[in-house]
């Protein structure tokens, strides 16, 4: 049985967790994007992200090699990018 101390403990750490990635939009800047990589097609020459702050799924239009960096990310990116005919465009993706 956990203690009575020990379970506050655990939700008070996992509440900034939570609050720590709800704020990675915010902080990364402007025209800039976290999330997870969740879908990358070649032929139409996208990926998606999952969005930190909003958990919405947001799409990027990009150059060959940052889809192929898109492809190969593995936990959160932060996305620079920039509108253009009212699509967003990718011009850098770290990882």
């Amino acid at each position: 049985m956990l203690s009575k101390t020990v379970i506050p403990i655990m939700v008070a750490g996992a509440l900034m967790m939570v609050s720590a990635t709800g704020w990675a939009c915010k902080m990364a800047g402007q025209n800039k994007h976290a999330g997870v990589v969740t879908q990358v097609d070649k032929v139409a020459s996208t990926f998606t992200i999952r969005d930190a702050e909003t958990n919405a799924p947001i799409v990027f239009s990009a150059n060959r090699e940052t889809l192929s960096n898109a492809a190969h990310a593995q936990g959160q990116v932060v996305v620079s990018y920039e509108n253009r005919e009212k699509q967003l465009v990718a011009v850098d993706i770290n990882y």
